[in-house]
């Protein structure tokens, strides 16, 4: 999670909280997402939690502990 953390304070983002369900390639996407829409100039991020799901798929963004079957 310390690894996670540190990927969003290097990017000048706020960390997220919680237990950790998602996996480093995830926080990596969204990162990059969040610094790519700021770079563009825009002031409103676009939900980029969900452009990272979608692109990464659930089973490489959440941890296989945490998937639910069904």
């Amino acid at each position: 999670m310390e690894n996670i953390k540190k990927i969003y304070r290097k990017a000048g983002l706020k960390p997220p909280k919680g237990k950790g369900i998602h996996t480093l390639k995830f926080h990596k996407c969204v990162v990059a997402c969040k610094v790519g829409q700021r770079k563009k100039g825009r002031k409103k991020v676009t939900s980029c939690h969900a452009v990272c799901m979608a692109s990464i798929g659930r089973y490489k963004a959440v941890r296989k502990s945490h998937l639910r079957n069904g």
